[in-house]
């Protein structure tokens, strides 16, 4: 009886401090994530609602020679975004190259299937999806599927000088997961190098969220866009942000498994990942689901620290500025979006 008397009491204790630790917990991220009236009232007046392709007709995204979007992996209104903005940049700049977080032997097979206008190969589109899964499992569902169908169709319309082709910059091997970014770039730099009148092309991409991000991070570390950057290249950088939305997680050895291969976890207001001002999006967003920011604005706050960047993450690592003191150093647009279900599988 003593020993059960003292076993309840150390359970007691312990579970006394997990309670104490979430509440404190809890209380730091909320005040992490808080809104700041400056913030708020510099986005209620720069901000578009673009939740439909017709309101992002009316973008003014400014000029440059690469588009980088950013995503967490997963969501399925990321991929219908994608589309809308390579049509968008391909009308408005002539932005031709669709620059894709894959290898270049997967690029090659879109651009096979992109290319035959007569006859679409969809066994060839699902081969290859079902290749890129091994590189990025979250992006590989139906929506991607039907993305790419969607950008083959629009090929059709287009001159042959105004059509979108890829360049795969990824590794060859799926597994290798260290310096990635260095290996993109040198990829991108050795297809950019023997593209003809090369100081005109526009180059377009969507890629992991840290990819971005146009300075150094903690440890000194140099994401793709800041290599891009150093090449004298200008780059937009859009991030986008979730909340109250699902990302698709497959049956995988790297993945915990959920019901119906989707979860909550993901958002960037909790209960895993917290960004940095995220309320400041939230506040100022109103009623819309998906609503773009311009960061880089006359007057704008974000030019004296990092809002926006700094994400805390309680099962990996954070993400946070090496150096820099200011968030238009990493990005220029931000994208909140707001419910959305996860990609499905493909049928």
């Amino acid at each position: 009886m003593k020993i059960l008397k003292k076993t309840m009491k150390i359970l007691g204790i312990l579970l006394l401090i997990i309670v104490l630790f979430s509440i404190i917990t809890g209380i730091l991220n909320r005040n992490f994530i808080k809104s700041k009236k400056e913030y708020v009232d510099y986005l209620k007046n720069n901000k578009i609602d673009i939740s439909s392709s017709q309101k992002l007709e009316d973008l003014n995204i400014e000029h440059a020679d690469f588009y980088l979007l950013g995503e967490n992996h997963g969501v399925k209104d990321v991929q219908k975004l994608d589309e809308k903005m390579i049509f968008y940049l391909n009308k408005k700049y002539g932005v031709t190259y669709y620059v894709a977080e894959m290898s270049n032997k997967l690029a090659s097979q879109l651009n096979e299937y992109l290319s035959n206008e007569k006859e679409e190969n969809t066994a060839l589109l699902r081969r290859t999806i079902n290749e890129f899964s091994e590189y990025i499992p979250q992006q590989a569902g139906q929506e991607y599927y039907e993305k790419w169908r969607n950008i083959r169709k629009y090929n059709i319309t287009r001159r042959p000088e105004d059509k979108i082709q890829v360049i795969g910059v990824d590794v060859a091997d799926p597994s290798m997961t260290v310096g990635r970014d260095s290996i993109m770039y040198n990829n991108f730099i050795e297809a950019y190098n023997v593209i003809p009148n090369k100081e005109n092309a526009k180059f377009y991409g969507l890629f992991g969220h840290a990819h971005i991000l146009q300075d150094k991070l903690l440890g000194n570390t140099e994401p793709f866009a800041y290599r891009l950057k150093q090449h004298k290249l200008k780059v937009i950088s859009i991030a986008s942000y979730t909340i109250d939305s699902y990302t698709y997680l497959p049956d995988s050895d790297n993945y915990p498994k959920v019901p119906d291969n989707k979860s909550k976890w993901f958002n960037l207001n909790g209960p895993l990942f917290y960004l940095s001002g995220i309320n400041d999006l939230i506040e100022s967003s109103g009623v819309e689901r998906e609503v773009l920011f311009k960061l880089n604005n006359n007057k704008s706050p974000y030019l004296f620290d990092t809002r926006l960047i700094n994400i805390k993450n309680l099962i990996g690592k954070n993400i946070s500025p090496y150096n820099s003191k200011s968030t238009l150093n990493f990005i220029q647009y931000a994208i909140l979006i707001k419910k959305s279900e996860s990609l499905s599988p493909l049928k």
